[in-house]
């Protein structure tokens, strides 16, 4: 996985001679950048979404006048999802960093920090609300509920309209965090403060849920419902009816995993918020921010203390981790998605038997989209890493470690393809079809049934890692092998395409397509065509582009490729991965 600056450093002559060579594929490359992954009319449906978005989310917004990156309540509705969010916000427990998430993704809501429904009558200004059915009748532009209060046992949780959320944090550190932030602001001297096994045991003063007082097992209380927040000690039949509530919320995450991978995954999975990170929202992100072991360094008191008096909440956050963020009965989506598409993949899987993780064939149609997935595997450009991840993801395909359509009369066994509407009607259990080869003419780009893919690379990359793998296992010795330079600048001995042979504008030329393959010198007119042809595709990845932020989305936005990760398949990972640099 040479970079383009790998291939430059340690070839500098052939780098001179190539960057004229592929000016083609160059011109291509960058042009991409200006495609989006998806489409409608002439503008990306992000734009759409953020143009129909942005004059209710401006109403809105913080302060700080958050910029909106998506339309996460049209992606709900287009998908078939409810339009509404309702937000469960146990006290520090991240709710500020979801309301502020919220907004980014296109949600509208108060501009109270916590996205709390306001009630004038409330002294201070607004009232959590718990009931969001019936405060959406009066709010109905709101698609974004805030609740800073115990359930009250009037919430519709089978209501379509609504998906419920919540966040569970570890109940010391959720303690000890509660502890600095109600001390924040005090005229107290730091020494009249209390400790924090002090404030924890101190006796209540004040009826009611105040801020500055503690109470124990907060969560299990917001959750079990308003009976509980009163009660003075809460026993088993309390955290099972907490357990009972907590099953019927769609999206439950913990706060400790937040940048673990897969921890805020369920907001983009259910909710539709592409535009989210955890930034310092993470715990021990600063001194309130806490993490248990912080908690416990710093009061190991307070720690022992409290690990009796929070049973019922450290019940909760263990228990709440056996719960999916998705449900069909009492399974989750995902179970179900991997027993129906397990039969069809294992018997596609390569040789290193790749475990499915998730159905995305199903999700798509589930969700309007294609079944079937083209693929345009242009040589040296990260194929073989997408034929795996689409068998990990659910997608069947010929066992050849490029997805490549099989053809019985190819000596090798497997032939490109690059019709998949007429293969598709001969092999109708294929997903994901592969084609090594340049476009033919024949493709159908409207076709509902398929999407097509593709990946683009820096040409110097491209070329210099072409050079490495076309030198894997020769029988020269290293000091017979020709040099990048004479390997690119050698004259073609045979006619077509042959892997050992450099061809220039590799890129243009398969995207262009078959009569551009044995073309001597490609001109403009090509490159426009190549343009047009590139334009029809769904998703246009870039390799270089696979470890940055949202270089891989596009394959969970429109293919619903759930389990993606870069892993070692960036520019500069292996001898054979190069950068451009390196080149």
């Amino acid at each position: 996985h040479v970079t383009s600056e790998q291939a430059e450093a340690e070839s500098p002559n052939a780098t001179k001679y190539l960057t004229d060579q592929l000016k083609w594929d160059f011109e291509l490359y960058e042009w991409s950048k200006t495609l989006p992954h998806r489409r409608e009319g002439n503008k990306t449906k992000h734009d759409v979404a953020v143009a129909q978005v942005q004059p209710m989310a401006k109403r809105h917004r913080k302060p700080k006048q958050t910029t909106v990156l998506a339309d996460a309540p049209a992606w709900r509705v287009e998908h078939g999802g409810a339009k509404r969010v309702f937000f469960l916000h146990i006290w520090k427990c991240g709710g500020h960093y979801v309301c502020n998430t919220a907004r980014i993704n296109g949600e509208t809501a108060y501009k109270d920090t916590g996205c709390h429904a306001p009630a004038p009558t409330s002294s201070l200004g607004w009232k959590p609300r718990a009931d969001p059915p019936s405060f959406a009748q009066a709010n109905s532009e709101l698609t974004f509920v805030g609740s800073e209060c115990a359930l009250r046992g009037t919430e519709r949780f089978d209501d379509p309209r609504w998906v419920f959320v919540t966040i569970l944090r570890n109940p010391l550190a959720q303690a000890r965090s509660w502890y600095l932030h109600s001390q924040t602001g005090s005229k107290k001297n730091k020494s009249e403060m209390p400790t924090f096994l002090d404030w924890v045991r101190r006796k209540k003063t004040q009826r009611g849920l105040i801020f500055g007082q503690f109470v124990d097992n907060l969560q299990t209380r917001f959750i079990c419902g308003w009976t509980c927040l009163s009660k003075p000690v809460l026993d088993e039949s309390n955290v099972a009816k907490a357990k009972a509530n907590l099953a019927k919320f769609q999206v439950v995450l913990r706060l400790e995993e937040f940048n673990e991978p897969g921890g805020l995954q369920p907001l983009t999975d259910v909710l539709g918020w592409t535009a989210v990170s955890a930034e310092d929202h993470s715990p021990g992100g600063t001194h309130r921010h806490v993490t248990s072991e912080q908690a416990e360094a710093e009061s190991p008191n307070a720690t022992k203390y409290l690990t009796d008096q929070l049973k019922w909440d450290f019940e909760l956050y263990e228990w709440s981790k056996t719960l999916p963020h998705r449900r069909e009965g009492n399974k989750t989506k995902h179970d179900v998605a991997v027993a129906q598409v397990q039969p069809m993949a294992k018997r596609h899987r390569k040789p290193k038997q790749t475990t499915v993780l998730a159905d995305a064939p199903a999700w798509r149609v589930e969700h309007g989209g294609a079944k079937r997935v083209f693929f345009l595997h242009i040589w040296k450009c990260g194929g073989h890493y997408v034929c795996n991840t689409a068998r990990i993801n659910g997608e069947t395909a010929y066992k050849d470690t490029g997805c490549h359509a099989p053809a019985p009369t190819s000596s090798l066994g497997w032939k490109p393809r690059a019709d998949p509407p007429s293969f598709a009607q001969a092999n109708s259990e294929l997903t994901f079809v592969g084609s090594e080869c340049a476009l033919r003419g024949t493709e159908r780009f409207d076709d509902p049934r398929w999407v097509f893919v593709t990946i683009l690379r820096n040409p110097l990359a491209q070329a210099r890692s072409w050079y490495l793998h076309s030198q894997t296992g020769s029988k020269k010795n290293k000091s017979e092998m020709p040099t990048f330079l004479d390997w690119v600048r050698r004259k073609k001995t045979q006619r077509g395409l042959i892997f050992g042979q450099f061809v220039d504008n590799l890129q243009t030329r398969f995207i262009c397509g078959w009569t551009c393959l044995s073309k001597p010198v490609l001109d403009e007119s090509n490159v426009a065509k190549a343009k047009a042809n590139l334009a029809k595709f769904q998703v246009v990845l870039r390799l270089e582009e696979f470890n940055e932020p949202g270089g891989l989305q596009p394959l969970t936005d429109v293919l619903g490729w759930t389990a993606v990760s870069a892993e070692d398949h960036s520019p500069g990972g292996t001898h054979r991965h190069v950068t451009s640099e390196q080149a």
